[in-house]
């Protein structure tokens, strides 16, 4: 529900009930406006598909939707009732209470329908008597079903009798759901949603889609997007029931004229956003109500679901069968990616029997970067279903391990399940179970994983290398899959705290008595690597003790250390590199020889970009190590040179297994 511009209260009333129970007649008396306009409709004098019509005074539009009421267009009347303030229950004097009122009360009941008025048909064909009886069957069956208070109206469409009490109820509904004063935003600060349930070809002006906004603003000249398309598309024109304007908002029954689609006709279920502000997902965690009347739901059973404008297969995961009349925390996968936000509304649909047995409401939904087990994901749904923000935002915390509130996916949910970030934010972090590291939230459990990864791949490496020390940024892309570089930093700061690993400059290895320095070497150390880091053309040991100050044994003393550890390659002579400088000129050497398989020392010198005093050593080294063979004047590629390009590539892309 939401004000107009003029000030009036706009609402939107979905019209349900059995077939063939009055109810575009009622809507007719009401508006004026018959909504069968399908050929098919006249022909057979029922209602197919959703029909549109308005009626307004000096407080107040009604905005009257009405539903197909035969169990085969059951789809349609769900895009109908989707959002709607108040429903209209029509049951038919004549006919009484029927299959379809049952699934229809469900469906507005499970919707979450905030306000229902019972309208009883067609009672010029009746006894006042029988429309007494109608009464009490009535008011017995809504309450078993969970309604209340409503109000039950008598109408006949035919003499008027009925329609001011109809409308006076209408009115007191309206008033009743009005707002409060924190919610009466016409939702331009909020992202554009627009479910289409109506979709036109118009002479002269080309494609118009119809629905309500659920959130958001939109003014002509604006761009949008259709959910899982890449066309952006512009607003030519914007109609609200027939009227020409230049902006429409939250809670609007809206048409909208569009141009700059390419490919296939938006369809009803297709949304309408703005590009970037929501992000589609396959995995729904779902708070589920079996209704009381459906047979048993065995697990992953599969089934319809419809939510917003949007009918799709799904397959829904419990942790046990789904008995009727039950609640239960399940995991739904769809057949296709679709928009949902924090509490959205869900129902859920048989092939066999056909028919509704389950509603529901969606609590969270699962990116397809998180990897969990069943168990756990059914464990995050019920925290999602706590009352407090906290308890809600622990739960993703803890299922994500590590989680960014920067990325899309959890903005969508946050907006709506976290009212207060900021303080949510400072009671999360309050307890022992979650560290903030820079915007990140990360549970406990996640970073003390992240030091066991680090360790293994630590051990690994010197196991299966010469090489002790890995480079910090190496053990990053190795665990980027699942952590992000601040998750493996602190980490790596943790594991150096507690002296189970040590650094030098920027690379770390396993804590032992060959990597162990004392301060004053570590530093020396820091200081000698740093001269060969990205070095193509190092310092000689003398050229080195020069540089630093510091005595000719002392240098030779690290370097010599440093060899130890594989930090740096002997190419003797009195020249050393950096071993990962080894592996890049190894890596554009292989790239040469794969265009031109004789190489001279001049050819190799330039491509390296060295002088001759630094090239001679370096393949010399290389025809020692197999990495080059001469042949005369030449050098050709040696056996070990594409060990050397493999090094080189698993150090910046291996991942690491779980």
């Amino acid at each position: 529900m939401t004000r107009l511009p003029d000030g009036r209260w706009y609402t939107v009333v979905g019209v349900t009930g059995h077939i063939d129970h009055g109810k575009t007649s009622l809507v007719r008396a009401l508006t004026g406006v018959d909504t069968d306009q399908h050929p098919e409709e006249k022909r057979r004098g029922i209602t197919i598909d959703l029909g549109f019509a308005a009626w307004e005074d000096d407080q107040h539009v009604f905005a009257m939707v009405d539903a197909p009421g035969h169990q085969r267009y059951i789809g349609n009347l769900l895009a109908g009732v989707s959002a709607v303030d108040v429903g209209l229950l029509v049951v038919a004097a004549d006919q009484g209470i029927q299959a379809q009122t049952l699934e229809h009360t469900s469906v507005l009941k499970t919707l979450g329908v905030p306000q229902l008025i019972v309208v009883i048909s067609r009672i010029d064909l009746v006894s006042p008597e029988r429309v007494a009886e109608l009464r009490e069957e009535l008011e017995v069956f809504l309450v078993d079903c969970g309604f209340t208070e409503f109000p039950t109206i008598p109408v006949s469409s035919i003499t008027g009798e009925g329609l001011d009490a109809l409308k006076s109820a209408l009115r007191q509904a309206a008033s009743a759901a009005v707002p409060d004063e924190a919610r009466r935003s016409d939702g331009a600060s909020e992202p554009l949603r627009m479910p289409i349930d109506r979709v036109l070809h118009i002479p002269g002006r080309g494609l118009v889609v119809a629905g309500s906004i659920w959130s958001g603003a939109i003014a002509v000249g604006d761009q949008v997007q259709l959910v899982g398309r890449d066309d952006v598309l512009r607003v030519r024109e914007i109609e609200v029931h027939g009227r020409e304007v230049e902006v429409s908002h939250t809670g609007l029954r809206t048409a909208l004229n569009l141009v700059g689609l390419s490919g296939r006709d938006p369809r009803r279920g297709d949304e309408l956003v703005r590009p970037g502000e929501f992000t589609p997902v396959r995995r729904l965690l779902v708070r589920l109500s079996a209704f009381s009347d459906a047979p048993q739901l065995k697990n992953a059973l599969q089934m319809q679901m419809h939510t917003a404008t949007t009918a799709i297969e799904v397959h829904v995961r419990a942790a046990e069968p789904i008995e009727p009349g039950g609640q239960y925390d399940v995991i739904v996968e769809t057949a296709s990616p679709i928009v949902a936000t924090w509490m959205q509304p869900c129902l859920f649909r048989l092939p066999h029997p056909v028919g509704c047995c389950a509603g529901g409401h969606v609590l969270g939904w699962v990116p397809s970067h998180v990897r969990a087990r069943r168990k756990d994901l059914l464990n995050a749904a019920r925290a999602l279903a706590a009352a407090a923000p906290a308890e809600r935002l622990m739960g993703w915390i803890q299922l994500t391990g590590t989680l960014d509130p920067r990325e899309s996916w959890f903005a969508q949910w946050a907006r709506d399940a976290i009212p207060s970030w900021s303080a949510t934010v400072d009671e999360v972090l309050q307890t022992d179970q979650v560290i903030g590291i820079g915007p990140l939230l990360v549970s406990r459990d996640a970073l003390h994983r992240t030091e066991a990864h680090v360790l293994r791949i630590l051990e690994e490496h010197a196991r299966q290398s010469a090489d002790t020390w890995l480079l910090v940024d190496t053990l990053r892309r190795r665990l980027e899959t699942w952590a992000p570089a601040e998750l493996v930093d602190r980490a790596v700061e943790r594991l150096l705290q507690e002296q189970k690993i040590v650094r030098l400059n920027r690379m770390v290895a396993l804590a032992s008595e060959k990597t162990l320095l004392s301060k004053k070497q570590r530093a020396r150390m820091e200081q000698l690597l740093q001269q060969y880091e990205s070095a193509r053309m190092p310092p000689t040991a003398k050229e080195l003790a020069a540089g630093l100050g510091i005595s000719l044994d002392a240098v030779q003393t690290l370097v010599r250390h440093a060899v130890e550890q594989g930090l740096l390659i002997d190419l003797q002579g009195g020249f050393f590199i950096g071993r990962s400088v080894l592996q890049q000129l190894c890596t554009e050497l292989h790239g040469r020889y794969q265009q031109q398989p004789e190489l001279t020392v001049a050819d190799i010198r330039d491509l390296w970009g060295v002088t001759r005093k630094h090239a001679i050593p370096l393949l010399e080294y290389c025809d020692r190590a197999g990495i080059t063979r001469r042949q005369g004047d030449v050098r050709v590629a040696g056996v070990n040179l594409p060990q050397w390009v493999q090094a080189q590539t698993a150090t910046s892309n291996k991942a690491d297994p779980d």
